[in-house]
């Protein structure tokens, strides 16, 4: 599993990020999609999706 920085978009124009664990970025494009229009209030769209390194 690796770890993904995924930003997204609330209608007001606000961005924010959640993480996201999955086998792949696309894996992980699409469960935060699901996630977020189900549980997010004002929800938008994705803005990037990005892998989380570690320093």
């Amino acid at each position: 599993m690796t770890s993904y920085e995924v930003t997204y978009e609330l209608q007001n124009g606000e961005h924010d990020t959640i993480n996201v664990a999955s086998t792949n970025l696309i894996k992980a494009a699409q469960f935060a999609e699901n996630f977020l229009s189900v549980r997010v209030k004002g929800y938008s769209c994705l803005v990037e999706v990005k892998e989380h390194i570690y320093d």
